[in-house]
């Protein structure tokens, strides 16, 4: 018998191979045999997203949560579904997702990138930007920037109160 993170491995080879009806088949078999196994329910999500089935993976990756993840597996999960949530739709869960992981690695790029898209999405075009400009100045190298770095960094703490 193989392990979980066999059947996982052997999931994405299925999927490589455009058996999508077989990965789902085989994703739902893992479910029902790890039921506690958080890192099953959270691979099956991440399949379900990939697919486009963004309204079946959402319960799939909080159920992931409800189990415990930890580390990098946590933020990514909660990445996942915060952006899950916003192709749904759900901003406001989006939002909370995404802060959650944020709160846990507050200068992660992808989590500024989708949070700002949330954020442009509810409304709050300002913040966006204000997110993105300070990590673009943050992370940046460019010379060409950095001969702007103390402009660019009032303005974009300022960003809409203009």
């Amino acid at each position: 018998m193989q392990s979980w993170q066999e059947e996982i491995a052997r999931g994405y080879e299925l999927y490589r191979q455009g058996e999508h009806r077989e990965v789902l088949k085989l994703f739902a078999r893992l479910r029902l045999e790890y039921p506690e196994v958080a890192q099953v329910w959270h691979e099956s999500a991440g399949m379900h997203d990939r697919m486009g089935f963004e309204e079946d993976a959402a319960p799939l990756y909080e159920r992931a949560l409800a189990l415990g993840l930890a580390g990098e597996e946590l933020v990514d999960c909660l990445i996942c579904l915060g952006s899950t949530y916003r192709n749904l739709g759900q901003l406001e869960d989006s939002l909370r997702r995404l802060e959650d992981a944020r709160r846990l690695q507050p200068d992660n790029l992808a989590i500024q990138a989708f949070l700002s898209l949330t954020l442009a999405d509810l409304g709050h075009g300002a913040d966006a930007v204000r997110l993105l400009g300070q990590a673009l100045l943050r992370e940046s190298d460019d010379g060409k920037l950095q001969g702007y770095n103390r402009a660019l960094k009032e303005y974009f703490a300022t960003v809409g109160r203009v």
